[in-house]
């Protein structure tokens, strides 16, 4: 998808601010060239680990019916085990993430809830994690997360504001989209 390989490239990590957002606002053009909420996802999740070179991500959509969450795309070693996973909406990261209504970074997930979460057991333990939530005038769509920067430094707020950025364009993305929830498709 030659789309995908003509967004801009992120240097190192270490852009902060407004130079992130504006790299971001450039590279998230790309995603209204795609066809549904998967590759949207992939897209993103692409995007974000390019931005902060991370070990894993991942994005959960909410089923708002069964009031849970399913995992609709991965990134990473191991991860693509994860998908179609489903997590409660009392999950205390997710959850956590909703009720902020923008990015929760945790510096040091050792010392977290998200300890001894199965699904970061899957991708290596969470060193330091950032859940993004993805919502649309205030309804809840799902949430991405990225986990364990590859060089080991703690995820800062500027990173965090971006992935909320990625995810701000991405819930405007599925409103002409829709959310895909089904099995099969995922």
């Amino acid at each position: 998808s030659s789309r995908l390989d003509s967004r801009p490239t992120f240097g190192k990590r270490g852009a902060a601010g407004d130079e992130l957002i504006a790299d971001l606002f450039e590279a998230m053009h790309g995603l209204h060239f795609l066809r549904d909420a998967i590759e949207g996802a992939h897209y993103c999740l692409t995007l974000a680990l390019e931005m902060v070179p991370s070990r894993a991500g991942i994005a959960h959509f909410f089923n708002i019916n069964k009031r849970e969450f399913i995992v609709a795309a991965t990134m990473g070693a191991k991860a693509d085990s994860l998908i179609l996973k489903k997590h409660a909406e009392s999950d205390p990261i997710l959850l956590a993430a909703l009720k902020k209504k923008s990015s929760l970074v945790i510096s040091d997930a050792t010392a977290s809830e998200a300890r001894g979460l199965p699904r970061f057991e899957v991708v290596g333990m969470a060193t330091s994690l950032i859940a993004s939530p993805i919502l649309l005038a205030g309804r809840p769509l799902g949430v991405f997360e990225i986990a364990n920067p590859i060089d080991g430094i703690p995820f800062t707020e500027d990173e965090g504001h971006a992935l909320s950025y990625i995810a701000t364009q991405y819930a405007e993305f599925i409103s002409t989209r829709g959310l895909v929830l089904d099995a099969e498709s995922i």
